[in-house]
């Protein structure tokens, strides 16, 4: 959802807001408003990409871009990074990026 929160600053002028004044001024609405979401269910990895995919397909991607996206996430990212999204650690997926690489190297 995009809202306004002031006119733009022009350069050399004193009016409206510059970058760090509407980026103040965002966080202090978004507080106000409370935007935390709340997730009914905890989703898996693979849940989650399955929902990227298909969100990605909506836009239009070319189909055999989409067939790569399918095939990472079921030959990669789901085999290396199993269970709940939340619980997934950065070195989790570096270790899954190193994996890829020496794959794609020929060392698995």
């Amino acid at each position: 959802m995009k809202r306004k929160l002031g006119p733009v600053r022009k350069p050399g002028t004193r009016e409206g807001l510059a970058r760090a004044q509407a980026e103040a001024a965002l966080r202090r609405k978004m507080e106000a408003e409370g935007g935390t979401i709340v997730i009914d269910a905890r989703i898996t990895v693979e849940q989650a990409g399955s929902r990227l995919i298909a969100h990605l397909e909506a836009l239009g991607r070319k189909p055999t871009t989409m067939n790569t996206y399918r095939s990472l996430l079921r030959t990669h990212i789901a085999t290396h990074l199993e269970g709940e999204l939340d619980r997934q650690r950065p070195e989790d997926v570096e270790a899954m990026i190193a994996a890829m690489a020496d794959a794609a190297r020929g060392r698995s």
